[in-house]
């Protein structure tokens, strides 16, 4: 990819903020009852908000390339969508067979995998940012040292967002928490959401050594 110049680069971090923000708040057009019910929505977009924080910290730092910031929005973007059912109600069911005539399997009535899709999508896709993050910001000069960072990075983060969810099912209240944490009364959901970011890093650091690997060397620094 030819490499983008500043002004350009700016403009695009930018628009990337703007679309969030358009789509954060097109969460709360005629959005379902629960989603209100105590604070629900507003909760789930603190979550958009810590997303969005690398973006706006970037507007002057400017250290994150161009698919990597594409990466993190649209990893934003189906945090927002998720946050606008709650994560347990989105319909994506109906918009796979709507869209394409293929019925998904459901084993009950609260089978809903969206969640696993997200935690999945975690580690795949924001594994270029903690790589740039190691790269630009730590000035790790070990490429492998730089993407072992980033892998253990995803891992950790991952960790310390389970933990955090288990707070607040101790703080809330197992009920409301169950609404916000998606787990279904699934008891192994934090394993569960845990593994599936290990998959997704993993993939993501597999693609990250075979880019550099065939396409070159120097690639990888504006990834």
């Amino acid at each position: 990819m030819k490499k983008l110049s500043d002004k350009n680069m700016q403009t695009a971090r930018i628009t990337l903020i703007a679309l969030t923000i358009v789509l954060a708040a097109a969460t709360f057009v005629k959005a379902d009852d629960y989603a209100y019910e105590g604070g629900a929505l507003w909760l789930q977009h603190i979550g958009t908000l810590a997303l969005l924080l690398p973006l706006l910290a970037d507007l002057k730092l400017r250290k994150f390339s161009l698919p990597a910031c594409i990466c993190l929005f649209i990893f934003i973007c189906l945090h927002i969508l998720g946050a606008r059912y709650l994560y347990t109600n989105v319909p994506y069911r109906d918009w796979v067979e709507t869209l394409f005539g293929w019925k998904i399997p459901v084993s009950n009535e609260h089978d809903n995998k969206y969640d696993r899709l997200v935690h999945f999508a975690f580690g795949l896709l924001l594994l270029p940012l903690f790589l740039n993050i190691a790269k630009r910001w730590l000035k790790i000069r070990s490429y492998a040292v730089a993407l072992l960072f980033a892998w253990l990075a995803i891992q950790s983060c991952s960790m310390l967002y389970e933990i955090f969810e288990w707070l607040l099912s101790e703080a809330m209240g197992a009920e409301y928490a169950e609404g916000y944490n998606g787990q279904q009364g699934d008891k192994w959901d934090a394993q569960k959401d845990m593994f599936l970011a290990l998959i997704g890093s993993t993939i993501s650091a597999a693609v990250v050594i075979l880019h550099r690997r065939f396409v070159g060397r120097r690639a990888p620094e504006n990834s």
